[in-house]
């Protein structure tokens, strides 16, 4: 409440009691209450449509952040598909070369795998059970391609002269063979 300011009244401080009842009851101020409801009603309309503004900014805001997000997100699976589409042709690429190589198609796709993790010590590890089943392998065709030595029929010859007298041919190539040693 808005409080009278005394010093407006004529000789306020030396009047009685009774006199300054009457005095502030007789006492005319300028009313203001209409003007300062009008007041309070521009400032709660401004303060409303301010806050309309700002839930409407905040809106625009979240849905611009959230759009920011999902672009984002787009963007971050999109690369993780290239990356594990890069990773899946890399491998092909490897498990071809490696194939064409002599491994077998087990040895390759986990090779083609270490190879594409970058995991090295498993690639050299694969290599060595590869060099190891290809040196099995060539062994077991050399020892295919070397000849049996005949069984022969028993019997020993002494001088290559016996052995020129073997009439059967195929006897006695068998024979030559076998004792090579009378013929140096």
């Amino acid at each position: 409440m808005a409080k009278i300011d005394t010093t407006q009244i004529e000789g306020y401080e030396n009047m009685t009691a009774e006199e300054k009842l009457a005095a502030l009851e007789s006492y005319e101020y300028e009313d203001h209450s209409e003007e300062v409801q009008t007041l309070k009603n521009r400032n709660d309309k401004l303060s409303k449509e301010s806050a309309e503004w700002k839930r409407k900014h905040n809106a625009l805001l979240s849905e611009d952040e959230r759009k920011a997000q999902e672009a984002k997100e787009e963007r971050e699976r999109m690369e993780q598909e290239l990356a594990e589409l890069r990773r899946e042709k890399a491998k092909s690429v490897y498990k071809a070369k490696l194939l064409a190589d002599g491994y077998d198609e087990t040895l390759a796709d986990a090779s083609a795998d270490a190879l594409a993790d970058g995991d090295t010590d498993t690639f050299f590890a694969n290599q060595k059970k590869f060099i190891a089943a290809r040196d099995k392998a060539l062994k077991e065709e050399l020892m295919r391609g070397t000849p049996r030595p005949g069984a022969g029929d028993g019997t020993t010859y002494n001088s290559k002269d016996e052995i020129m007298k073997i009439t059967d041919p195929v006897a006695r190539q068998q024979a030559i063979a076998d004792n090579m040693h009378l013929f140096e």
